[in-house]
């Protein structure tokens, strides 16, 4: 068995292990102790550089984040999504962070004691990541933060945010710069979003909240190119996770059809109704 096939089987067999916390939730909102459970289990430290908390010696893969993500999706999309959210939010700060920034911001989210979110769609800035129009304005040393953000998934309950903003106006792609920003700073608030599932999302308001140049992630005006290296990272597990999903579900057909009754046999037996994988 390879490390990869090992980790995605440890993945599901947390997954089924944690069941119970997973169900026990509040519907639309962060799972803190499902979170701290996945830490616990040794999950999430698996997936993060030990530079960030983690014990990997390398950043991880879209690979490994695929079998990982697939793994979870067969047995539970609550701990799939807590999973996915998890390192999506904190992984920009592996990507790009001093070993400062890393130990201290991504490691709490790798231990499980912190919750983080990844911050770039506003209401005029979804596909088109390049029209972002939170503001980063100098201020001292610092800058403040003013406008929106929408559809953050984690949002409003995340610890760490790493927010996308624009630092220079009328610069489209190559004006915005990446900040982290502590879920209770100043300025900061947001309201929890309600969809049709359980998924943990919401939209947060910046009223002028101050950063320090500390929290600057990467270099300035160059933060859509490491929002996009983010995504490119993640965007393929996406796929694996529903392709993990997609197999529950016909697993759960094909079990349905082998005992549901009809006419005195199963109804797998009738015409139109697939007998096997």
């Amino acid at each position: 068995m390879s490390d990869r096939d090992r980790l995605a089987g440890d993945a599901a067999a947390i997954a089924r292990k944690l069941a119970p916390v997973a169900a026990s939730g509040q519907e639309g909102r962060v799972n803190r102790r499902l979170i701290g459970g996945l830490a616990q289990e040794g999950l999430l430290p698996r997936l993060f550089p030990r530079r960030a908390g983690g014990i990997r010696d390398e950043d991880v893969s879209a690979v490994d984040l695929c079998a990982v993500r697939e793994a979870l999706a067969k047995e539970s999309t609550v701990t799939e999504n807590a999973i996915a959210i998890q390192t999506l939010g904190a992984y920009p700060i592996v990507l790009a962070g001093s070993d400062e920034q890393a130990d201290r911001y991504a490691g709490p989210v790798a231990r499980g004691e912190a919750v983080a979110a990844f911050a770039l769609t506003e209401p005029g800035a979804g596909t088109d990541a390049g029209a972002l129009a939170l503001r980063a304005e100098r201020d001292g040393k610092g800058y403040r933060l003013s406008g929106t953000k929408v559809f953050i998934s984690n949002a409003p309950d995340a610890d760490v945010y790493t927010i996308f903003a624009r630092t220079t106006a009328g610069a489209g792609t190559k004006g915005i710069t990446a900040f982290i920003v502590n879920g209770d700073a100043k300025g900061l608030s947001g309201t929890a979003m309600r969809l049709l599932s359980a998924h943990p999302i919401g939209r947060l308001e910046l009223d002028g909240v101050l950063v320090s140049a500390r929290q600057v992630l990467g270099e300035v005006d160059r933060g859509f190119k490491l929002a996009m290296r983010t995504l490119d990272l993640f965007r393929p597990s996406v796929g694996a996770s529903v392709i993990g999903m997609a197999q529950a579900a016909l697993d759960a057909a094909i079990a349905h059809a082998s005992s549901r009754q009809a006419f005195g046999r199963p109804i797998k037996e009738f015409q139109a109704v697939p007998r096997s994988r």
